[in-house]
């Protein structure tokens, strides 16, 4: 469904620009059969909370968000909290 004057960003990187708070609520999608990876995860990279405005990040879908990248966000302070759900 789409919204009247609503346009969706390319990336998460332009959603995420100036945003306080960034809920990843995507599930990871079948493995590519050559590399064994999902094919979404990493979807939200180092690039991703870098453009956010030290806000929080709440990762709802595993390996969605890369979690070497975000470790290196909060350490260098550009977001103040992230969280993860486990199950």
């Amino acid at each position: 469904m789409e919204a009247e004057d609503f346009e969706y960003p390319a990336s998460a990187v332009p959603a995420a620009i100036g945003a306080d708070m960034l809920w990843v609520h995507i599930g990871l999608r079948r493995l590519y059969a050559v590399t064994g990876a999902d094919t979404n995860a990493g979807t939200v990279d180092a690039k991703v909370p870098g453009a956010m405005s030290h806000g929080v990040v709440v990762n709802h879908g595993g390996e969605v968000v890369d979690a070497v990248a975000l470790d290196e966000t909060l350490s260098s302070g550009k977001i103040a909290h992230a969280a993860k759900q486990l199950i």
